[in-house]
């Protein structure tokens, strides 16, 4: 799946149009606007994984920061402390306490990832989910709080996961995200949004400290 390529000019107020009323093209071109009004974004995740196979559950909390053409900084900050920074062409997976750092082609990265597209409106997100996904609406859609719940399929039956994205008509932005495949189900709850936040390049860069073994993994 293409990537983020993750994780929506002008912002409409939610009362020009009736909750209710929202349809999917109409929904589509709220959150296309809101993308071009972009150049950066920024929030806090509280990540809720439940590994079904394995009957197992984390729950994982931190830190987003998604600039253009690829680059990003996640930091986890819960169970474990993880750094993953990408320049856009190479991305570092650092845990300090193991004093180790991954390095290898963002590109290869992000096509392997298991993080889905759809989730960081930048770099054409839209368009990803247009071309690659089959969109609707969820039944009753809009509720009190002026949300909006998109249902994303992949056209590609064979990879096996689907998407339900909730976005606020207030702001267009992802508050929500629900991924489900046959093996894991990951909610995401996402806060605290910044637009174009102050985002130096050196942000997006990563220089191991000394005694971090480097380990390549593409």
């Amino acid at each position: 799946m293409r990537r983020f390529a993750p994780l929506f000019g002008a912002l409409l107020l939610a009362a020009e149009v009736s909750f209710a009323s929202y349809n999917l093209d109409q929904v589509m071109q709220e959150l296309e606007n809101r993308e071009k009004t972009m150049t950066a974004i920024q929030f806090d995740f509280n990540q809720e994984i439940n590994f079904i196979q394995m009957n197992s559950t984390t729950t994982v909390v931190g830190e987003a920061l998604f600039g253009q053409a690829g680059k990003l900084r996640i930091t986890k900050e819960s169970p474990d402390n993880q750094i993953t920074i990408s320049d856009g062409k190479t991305v570092w997976v650092y845990n300090p306490a193991a004093k180790q750092v991954w390095e290898g082609s963002a590109k290869k990265w992000l096509e392997s990832s298991a993080m889905p597209k759809g989730m960081v409106p930048l770099n054409n997100y839209v368009t990803d989910l247009r071309e690659n996904f089959n969109l609707s609406l969820a039944a009753g859609a809009s509720d009190p709080a002026g949300d909006v719940r998109i249902l994303a399929e992949p056209k590609n039956k064979e990879l096996g996961y689907k998407i339900e994205l909730t976005v606020s008509t207030e702001s267009w932005l992802p508050v929500k995200t629900i991924y489900v495949s046959d093996s894991a189900e990951v909610r995401t709850l996402l806060s605290k949004h910044q637009v174009n936040p102050s985002a130096p390049d050196s942000v997006f860069r990563f220089s191991a400290p000394k005694g971090t073994d480097v380990i390549p993994f593409n």
